[in-house]
């Protein structure tokens, strides 16, 4: 846009500048410098909303590129085959050992629930190319060509494998067994390489998954390894509880012969040694020992009491006033008591009586020293068998003391061979125990009713799956359409770095032009400029701000506005009666000149048909000539050109007469003159730019318009 008669604060330069833009902005789009200069800011980072406009402006190009590559992706992805995985699950351990560790059954036979490496060591034993041989073996895969490539290879050759043998010769022997080997390898590593063995998190169940593009198959291969991994645990328990039950039998025969020549050693060594026993189990000499301690005690006791009464009785007997009976306590020395006791008696009673001479008296007397004669000889006799009595006790109180001093030697004897005995008892009690272990262990090894039952147990058998687990045609459908849409928007960046042209605000900063605003493309500003100008909308904003800019920004605002492109079809109609809506809504007098010699824009949009226009202004014909006699003609005049302008022809008013009101008033030339002067200033606004061929044909069509009637 460019201002015929600009003030000097605003440069004809920022006038153009105003509706600088691409197609897309309803506004021109000129030619670039070869070498735009780099923005400041282009590698510090992205302008998201700049590139969306970028994909925008290229939406057919990214939406053809999304589409062949997903199209392609698609044709690609139907076509892949299905891989069908099947899932079968083993707990690792026993069940019922569970339970008997939880009772506290023994568990020397291995009946404790895994830990985590045991597990983990039966997982690899899943995993084990012996077991992959067994399951191949079992199904027969080496005779699927799936598994073993060697059967694809044993197809007779071709013409030309022919003709390279015939030109190369035969070639060198096979060694047919380390084929077969090497296929057979082959076949165990394609059979692991499609076997998935996994452990489910913190727990014992194992999951045996097997790939394959047929799902029974998948099926079979997956319980098949499950029964042999199951059957293969059988037989090995199996085979240890043989194994076992022969050892412990070995050992129990071994133990029993050595638990025996023990106890014959403890025996034999017991008899020699002397060291027999009581029934309670104390040995025989210490009982022997404290017996004869005990009647060496009781005879020790019996000397003593002995000659206690011993030295009473002599004691008595020399004693004149004491009377042996005393000492003596017998049955025959108490009747003598009584017997002297009656005759003292009688004897008193016979003497008070009958005197001392009498017979009786007499006899009496005598009677009485009989009775105390006897008692003197039962207590010498007493005496006597007491003295008889303290040697026979103080000869076994002799004898008790040998006896008990052979026993002591005895015991020392004994004491040192304790030592060897206890020794001897011990080996033999240990190897009793031992015996009885492996008694005891074979009882349940005998008893035990589970030997056959594996440690691990299939809880779940692979089903047939209904889904093939790859390839996930809709996840790689939707990652192929976003990668297709990514390829298309780096093409659509790379077309952008490419493309030189001019498409924005910031692109005529880059080149130190400023700009007034971008218009943005409208169908109701194609449709009637003024209509979408006067009930409000963004083009209506976009107009409003750059029509502030132009003739609300400065002191004293333009009279003429020049809007222009170097291309057609650019909107310099649809701005030009934008801002010419705008200028009228705020009061002001307002002539729209529609300057495209070639098209009808202006007068399209607004339905003017017909009439005189800009080219007959240029070419000295009567409509700016007619404007000027209108503004300074008087009404009769005036009513002439209007009836000629309403009837567009002369019936009532010839063309003389015309001509002679515009030569009155000089008004052709007027039109003359100020259509050069429009071509100047038209020349004065291109000359901006840079020198192009368009430039110059530009700068060209002003003056042709001018001078070629002249």
């Amino acid at each position: 846009m460019t201002d015929a008669r600009l003030p000097h604060s605003v440069p004809a330069l920022q006038r153009w500048n105003s509706i600088h833009g691409g197609r897309g902005d309803a506004a021109m789009k000129v030619p670039a410098l070869a070498h735009r200069p780099q923005r400041p800011d282009e590698h510090e980072g992205i302008e998201y909303g700049l590139f969306l406009r970028k994909l925008w402006r290229r939406k057919l190009l990214l939406l053809a590129i999304t589409v062949m590559g997903t199209g392609v992706a698609a044709a690609v992805i139907m076509r892949l085959p299905p891989h069908f995985v099947a899932h079968a699950y083993v707990s690792i351990g026993d069940p019922i050992a569970k339970n008997r560790a939880a009772a506290g059954v023994n568990q020397a036979l291995g009946m404790a629930l895994p830990d985590t490496g045991t597990v983990k060591t039966e997982v690899e034993v899943l995993k084990s190319p012996q077991l992959a041989l067994e399951v191949i073996r079992d199904l027969h895969l080496a005779d699927d060509p799936e598994f073993n490539p060697a059967l694809e290879n044993n197809a007779p050759p071709g013409l030309i494998a022919r003709l390279a043998q015939q030109l190369t010769g035969s070639p060198p022997p096979v060694d047919v067994q380390a084929e077969a080997a090497l296929d057979l390898s082959r076949t165990i590593d394609n059979v692991l390489r499609r076997q998935r063995i996994e452990i489910k998190e913190a727990s014992r169940m194992v999951d045996v998954a097997f790939d394959a593009p047929d799902r029974q198959l998948a099926t079979r291969v997956a319980n098949a390894i499950v029964d042999r991994y199951v059957n293969n645990q059988i037989a090995l328990r199996s085979q240890s509880a043989v194994k076992n039950t022969a050892w412990l039998q070995e050992r129990i025969a071994e133990l029993q012969g050595r638990v025996e020549a023990a106890e014959n050693a403890v025996e034999k060594f017991r008899s020699q040694a002397g060291l027999f026993s009581t029934p309670g189990g104390s040995p025989l000499l210490l009982k022997q020992m404290t017996d004869t301690s005990a009647e060496l005690a009781v005879a020790q006791s019996a000397r003593a009491a002995i000659e206690a009464r011993l030295s009473q009785l002599n004691a008595a007997n020399q004693a004149k006033g004491r009377s042996v009976s005393e000492l003596v306590d017998s049955p025959f020395m108490r009747t003598l008591d009584t017997q002297e006791a009656d005759a003292v008696e009688k004897l008193a009673e016979a003497s008070a009586s009958m005197g001392a001479k009498h017979p009786v008296t007499i006899g009496l007397s005598e009677r009485l020293r009989h009775v105390r004669n006897a008692k003197r000889n039962e207590g010498l006799r007493a005496v006597a068998t007491l003295e008889n009595d303290l040697k026979i006790a103080s000869l076994k109180e002799q004898d008790l003391n040998e006896r008990l001093r052979h026993l002591q030697d005895d015991v020392a004897r004994m004491n040192s061979s304790e030592v060897t005995l206890r020794k001897l008892e011990r080996d033999a009690q240990a190897d009793r125990l031992v015996l009885n272990n492996f008694l005891a262990r074979f009882k349940e090894s005998s008893q035990e009713g589970d030997v056959g039952r594996p440690d691990a147990q299939i809880v779940s058998y692979a089903q047939l799956p209904v889904e093939p687990e790859r390839p996930k045609k809709g996840l790689l459908l939707a990652i192929c359409g976003v990668l297709s849409l990514m390829a298309g928007a780096a093409a659509v960046h790379l077309l952008e770095k490419a493309d030189q042209t001019i498409k924005g605000l910031q692109d005529l900063e880059d080149l130190g032009i400023a700009g007034l605003g971008l218009v943005p493309f409208s169908h109701a500003a194609r449709l009637s400029p003024a209509e979408a100008a006067r009930f409000g909308s963004t083009y209506r904003e976009a107009v409003k701000a750059i029509y502030s800019r132009i003739f609300l920004g400065g002191d004293a605002p333009p009279q003429v506005t020049v809007v222009t492109s170097s291309l057609p079809s650019e909107g310099k109609t649809n701005l030009a009666l934008g801002l010419t809506a705008l200028a009228a809504q705020s009061g002001q007098r307002v002539l729209l000149i529609d300057a495209d010699l070639w098209k009808k824009g202006a007068s399209s949009a607004l339905d003017i048909l017909g009439g005189s226009g800009l080219a007959e202004v240029l070419e000295g014909k009567a409509t700016m000539a007619v404007i000027h006699a209108l503004e300074r003609s008087t009404p009769a005049e005036r009513k002439q050109i209007e009836t000629v302008m309403v009837e567009r022809a002369f019936n009532g008013v010839t063309h003389a007469d015309i001509l002679t009101i515009l030569s009155r008033y000089g008004s052709l030339e007027y039109a003359s003159k100020e259509a050069a002067r429009y071509a100047e200033s038209a020349r004065d606004a291109i000359c901006v730019f840079p020198d192009s061929e368009i430039k110059r044909a530009l700068l060209w069509a002003p003056e042709f318009v001018v001078a070629r009637e002249k």
